[in-house]
């Protein structure tokens, strides 16, 4: 039998070694199936468990044919083969081995040397597995596909995994697998153009390139994964990185489509991190989150190429940098369309640019930052030459440390941001046009923000500045334009320029000056600017100077300020306003002034004789136009004011005359001379031709009143601050002035004359009887005598009635009550909280004339604090009182009378307050309270009441009806403060209250405590509308002002309780509530009772 061999083999599958060796004897004892089974061994599975090894086979080729073949080499177990050119396992494509152990081959672990373009399949799958040899595993045709755990490694300076043609090649090393080469390339599939797919979770490492493929790669690298030596694809790359690549990606000619979140760096000098080149080059697109970092290049794209397209997304985690010598950039791209998203970081040191485009077009926004720094003298944050569009966001910054912040041909740039560099902006093609939108800041450290024709230029260029601007340095051209350069004021909101437009000056060669946009702009600066100003849209302020620009202002648009213009066209719908900054300012025209029809030409004046102004140096040419008027405070109608002049004459007239401020007394008018138009004002007139007079705006009858009264004053001071009002100031005139105040205070008087009353009728309710004292009194449930032996009599509260001499009682209660009248709508809302007290004394009779009485007298003092917020008064109400009071009761029929008489002090203070006027006044004023007052009730005594665990030694209902009669009299007053003040008539004040409601009381027998309760119905009759009769100081008119209503009908509730102290002592506390239609009270009292 003769056999032949492909190579000196450990194991030979195809045609294996039987006779004269060792090995062969070694295979077949370690082995199964053993080498004697007839040859080829298709679909059959070999296992092998022991070691085997060849030192001696013979040199020789063949080729193993077998399919469907399964070696598993088990754990602990080694293939070795020692002889040169020795493989440690040879078998055909379609086959499978799985190691455990350890396979080694003094040239190749693995050798797959079919014909065919099957796959073979290796599972190199426990962390101690192995597969060494000069070359870990060797491909002659077909694809593999390779699972690794353990170690697969190449010590002879050839590739771990080589396949020389055929198939695709699938790679997935796990965590803790290694790939390893101590030559060129880890995996490489020659110059087969098909695909290679490697998932990383493991470490692959080579000299140069890790992974290599002729045709497609598809890489994952996953967070735990590390390649060292990087990867490249020659027809195109896809994947995406969580790990460490050291070497870093190409693409020759394909796509590059790549994600990277972990890092991923270039191995050497002159080398780039990400890179895809070649004639025919595809797209690329990278999306990173990580860091991506290289010598000359973080990004180098279609460098020296045709790329089609370049995108790059650099995200807020994101870092691109160039970190080598000159010559570097962060991001290189060479394409025909480009484009850069940045929210990270993109920065390269020392070299040409942290962002350099060679694209037809290009368009880069930057949220992040992209910093160039190093001493090259080419080194530039952003360099492009084709058309760009730029982005750079608010907080974004682009920066240079020694060239250009942005260097561009032909571009749009909008920055919100900052851009900085020795120049901010470079425009540097004789060609080059484009525009500047600025929002944020641009500085040139070397003296020159933008340069916007560094080699001359024939095509336009176009600046706007919006509010927030900062130009730090020059904007100038280098080299003189022939374009038509355009220096703008837009975007929304407000800004101040405070630069200088000019030859020489900040902002030079530019032939035009526009304003656009919603914004209002200042300018401040005196400029030289001798081309056209246009005002196209918003608000332009001039308070500096363009005395040699012609402005014109266009429909929708308006100027203003107080400063100098050249010459001034107001288009038809366009407003001129010189005091839309500052009120009462003079807007100047060097030369002729001219207002269109359906102009608008705004003055503020007021009654100082302040106004805006217009003042030409030639001639002003009214063709129509409206003179919007807004009136101040204090105009009269002596009042004129000069609104334009012009030195070379007025030709025509203002059309209309209108005022923003509805002067409710006046009518401005318009008059001329030969160089002047002059606004006055007259008495506004009714459409039936009569005078407008002050009551005809008031829609109070309090505001009626105090109108008529201020227009009786006639020319004065008073009189004047309230003919330049509109219809809104007038009527905050009059109630300002009416002093409503002093009326309110009778109603507070009359609230405060409640409480005293209320306290009398509480001591008149309290039971004349003698008190009992609950657990305060124990007695014997039982003698100890009938006790059995040993026992002590028990202790038990009893009810005992003492016997009580004391006729006579001293009694006092405390209180603080808290009001709120909400308004009529004549008078304003009243607020209102008093303190106060009442002593009393009594005598107690029984049996005395058929009943049981009680007699007595009482004083006290009220200070009540009141407020009516809206008219920005206050005050005080003080009463000091004094009475005598009565009480019988027949049985169940109870009677209860008194009577009070008090002096009282009302301090008012209180601001008159209006458009143009203020004042502060006082006054002080006395006056008396006498009121007197009965009630008569029938108490329902109630017996049965149980509740548990408490006695009710007492309980009882009584139905009442009360009366008083309250009389209040204020002393006239004069106030003090200014032409304001008042003087007020004395007046009498005649209230009268009926209450009807019942009372309940609940007495407990196991503790000194009584509740009582009172539920009932007030109605107030008389004078429940308070009013006084006041005038102004040196008036000839009096008026009559109303104050806020007492409430007709009030529900009123108290609840209380009783503490019996001693048999001679009680204390108690109640609260109590008065809810009216628009009136609340709400008080609460303390009280002692004190028997002798």
């Amino acid at each position: 039998m003769s056999f032949s061999f492909a190579r000196k083999l450990g194991v030979v599958i195809g045609f294996l070694l039987a006779a004269n060796s060792a090995t062969g004897n070694a295979f077949a004892q370690q082995c199964t199936p053993a080498t004697t089974t007839a040859m080829p061994l298709n679909n059959t599975t070999v296992i092998c468990t022991g070691t085997v090894t060849n030192q001696n086979t013979p040199n020789g080729y063949g080729t193993g044919v077998e399919t469907g073949l399964t070696i598993n080499v088990q754990a602990n177990a080694t293939v070795t083969a020692t002889a040169n050119f020795g493989q440690g396992i040879s078998v055909g494509n379609s086959n499978t081995i799985n190691n455990r152990g350890t396979i080694t081959g003094a040239n190749l672990g693995i050798l797959a040397n079919d014909a065919a373009t099957d796959t073979l399949t290796v599972n190199n799958n426990s962390t101690s597995s192995k597969i060494v040899g000069l070359a870990g595993v060797d491909v002659q045709s077909g694809g593999i596909a390779l699972v690794n755990l353990g170690t697969i490694m190449a010590t002879g300076g050839a590739g771990t995994l080589a396949v020389s043609a055929g198939g695709a090649v699938t790679v997935t090393n796990m965590q803790g697998g290694l790939i390893s080469s101590n030559g060129n390339d880890a995996i490489d599939n020659g110059t087969v153009n098909t695909s290679v797919t490697v998932i990383n979770s493991g470490t692959i490492t080579a000299v140069t390139a890790t992974i290599r493929s002729f045709g497609t790669l598809s890489l994952t690298n996953n967070a735990t994964g590390v390649l060292n030596g990087g990867a490249a694809g020659q027809g195109g790359i896809s994947g995406s990185n969580a790990g460490a690549i050291n070497g870093g990606i190409g693409s020759g000619l394909g796509d590059v489509t790549f994600s990277n979140t972990g890092t991923v760096t270039s191995a050497a000098a002159n080398t780039t991190a990400v890179g895809t080149g070649g004639v025919g080059g595809g797209n690329i697109n990278i999306s990173n989150s990580g860091t991506i970092s290289g010598d000359i290049g973080g990004i180098a794209a279609g460098v020296g190429a045709n790329l089609h397209g370049a995108t790059v997304t650099n995200t807020s985690t994101g870092k691109i940098m160039a970190t080598g010598a000159a010559g570097n950039q962060a991001i290189g791209i060479v394409a025909s369309t480009a484009m850069v998203d940045n929210f990270g970081l993109i920065s390269a040191s020392s070299g040409f640019q942290a962002i350099g485009v060679l694209a037809a077009t290009a368009t880069i926004n930057n949220s992040g930052l992209i910093s160039a720094t190093g001493a090259s003298t080419i080194n530039d944050g952003i360099n492009t030459t084709g058309v760009t569009t730029l982005n750079n966001m608010a907080g974004a910054m682009i920066s240079s440390s020694s060239r250009s912040g942005v260097r561009v041909n032909n571009a749009t740039i909008m920055n919100a941001g900052i851009i900085t560099g020795n120049e901010g902006i470079v425009f540097r093609n004789a060609d080059a046009t484009g525009s500047v939108f600025n929002s944020g800041t641009i500085t040139g450290t070397n003296g020159i923000a933008i340069d916007y024709g560094l080699n001359g230029s024939t095509l336009p260029f176009t600046l706007t500045l919006a509010p927030g601007s900062v130009i730090n340095g020059k904007v100038t051209s280098t080299v003189a334009t022939t374009g038509l350069d355009t220096f703008q004021l837009g975007g929304s909101g407000s800004g101040t320029f405070d630069g200088t437009i000019g030859p020489g000056l900040q902002y030079e060669g530019f032939t035009v000056f526009n304003k656009i946009g919603s914004s209002t702009w200042t300018v401040t600066g005196n400029s030289t600017f001798s081309g056209p100003t246009m005002v196209e849209e918003g608000v332009l302020i001039v308070t500096g100077s363009l005395a040699s620009s012609n402005v014109t202002v266009a429909s929708g648009a308006t100027l203003g300020g107080s400063g100098t213009v050249g010459s001034l066209v107001a288009q038809s719908g366009s407003t001129i306003a010189p005091g839309t900054l500052t009120p009462f300012s003079t807007l100047n025209v060097s030369g002729n002034a001219s207002f269109a029809s359906g102009t608008t030409f705004v003055v503020n004046v007021n009654g100082a004789g302040q106004n805006d102004k217009l003042i030409a140096g030639g001639t002003a040419t009214l063709s129509g136009g409206t003179v919007q008027v807004i009136a101040g405070t204090g105009i009269t109608p002596a009042s004129r004011y000069t609104i334009l002049t012009a030195q070379g004459g007025v030709q025509g007239a203002f059309a209309q005359l209108t005022t923003t401020s509805n002067l409710a007394f006046l009518s401005p008018t318009l008059s001329e001379d030969a160089n002047d138009v002059f606004l006055n004002f007259v008495v506004a007139s009714t459409p039936a031709g009569t005078p407008t007079t002050f009551p005809t705006v008031a829609v109070t009858p309090s505001q009626s009143a105090t109108a008529a009264a201020v227009q009786a004053l006639g020319s004065g001071p008073l009189f004047n601050a309230v003919i330049g009002q509109s219809a809104a100031g007038a009527r905050q005139a009059f109630d300002s002035l009416s002093g409503e105040i002093h009326a309110s205070a009778v109603t507070a008087a009359f609230e405060d004359a409640l409480l005293p009353q209320s306290a009398i009728l509480d001591r008149l309710n309290q039971p004349a009887t003698t008190p009992v004292l609950g657990a305060a009194t124990e007695t014997t449930g039982a003698y100890a005598a009938d006790l059995p032996s040993g026992k002590k009599p028990g202790l038990a509260p009893v009810e005992v009635r003492l016997y009580q001499p004391r006729v006579f009682d001293l009694w006092g209660q405390g209180f603080g009550d808290w009001g709120h009248i909400k308004s009529d709508g004549n008078a304003a809302s009243l607020s209102r909280s008093t303190g106060g007290f009442v002593l009393g004394g009594d005598a107690s009779l029984s049996n005395f004339v058929g009943g049981d009485w009680r007699f007595g007298v009482a004083g006290g003092y009220t200070n009540d604090s009141i407020r009516v917020g809206q008219r920005q008064s206050s005050g005080t109400f003080e009463s000091v009182f004094a009475g005598v009071y009565a009480g019988a009761s027949f049985g169940a029929v109870e009677l209860r009378a008194g009577a009070l008489y008090g002096t009282n002090t009302t301090s008012i203070t209180r601001s008159v307050t209006f458009p143009g006027f203020s004042e502060s006044l006082a006054s002080n004023s006395g006056g008396s309270t006498a009121q007197v007052f009965g009630e008569a009730g029938y108490r329902v005594e109630l017996s049965g009441l149980n509740l548990p665990g408490l006695g009710i030694s007492r309980a009882s209902i009584e139905p009442f009806a009360g009366a008083a009669a309250i009389l209040i009299h204020q002393n006239g007053f004069t106030e003090e403060g200014g032409v304001a003040a008042l003087t007020g008539s004395a007046h009498d004040f005649n209230v009268q209250t009926t209450t009807l409601g019942v009372r309940s009381e609940l007495a407990f027998a196991s503790m000194p405590l009584a509740l009582h309760t009172t539920l009932g119905w007030r109605h107030a009759y008389g004078d429940v509308v308070p009013s006084v009769l006041l005038a102004f100081q040196g008036g000839a008119q009096s008026f009559s002002v109303a104050g806020i209503p007492i409430d007709r009908d009030a529900f009123v509730a108290e609840a209380g309780l009783d503490y019996a102290v001693t048999s001679s002592v009680r204390v108690g506390i109640s609260a109590l509530s008065q809810i009216g239609d628009r009136a609340s009270d709400y008080a609460f009292k303390g009280h002692i009772e004190v028997s002798f």
